[in-house]
């Protein structure tokens, strides 16, 4: 794989089965000796990633709609244009 691959990250070819792998998956995680403040914690620790993923998509959604506003901007504010008939 290289860094160019876009969505491909998400394939995996070593699995042939993806619903017995999910399933097998799942049924070891079911059986990990993991008392409930442990599993607590991993939620607690999930949901904190979750929440940090989304401020970083925002952010990111933000940077990018301020870069768009400044180029469409300075594309409408710009006196000499293709067709334009100012100098």
């Amino acid at each position: 794989m290289q860094g160019n691959d876009g969505l491909n990250f998400y394939e995996f070819e070593l699995i042939a089965d993806e619903k017995k792998f999910k399933e097998e998956y799942s049924l070891t995680l079911n059986q990990l000796p993991i008392n409930q403040k442990t599993a607590d914690e991993i939620i607690d620790e999930a949901n904190q990633a979750f929440t940090y993923n989304m401020k970083m998509f925002k952010e990111l959604e933000g940077n990018l709609i301020a870069v768009l506003g400044k180029i469409v901007f300075n594309y409408i504010t710009k006196k000499v244009r293709k067709g334009s008939t100012e100098t």
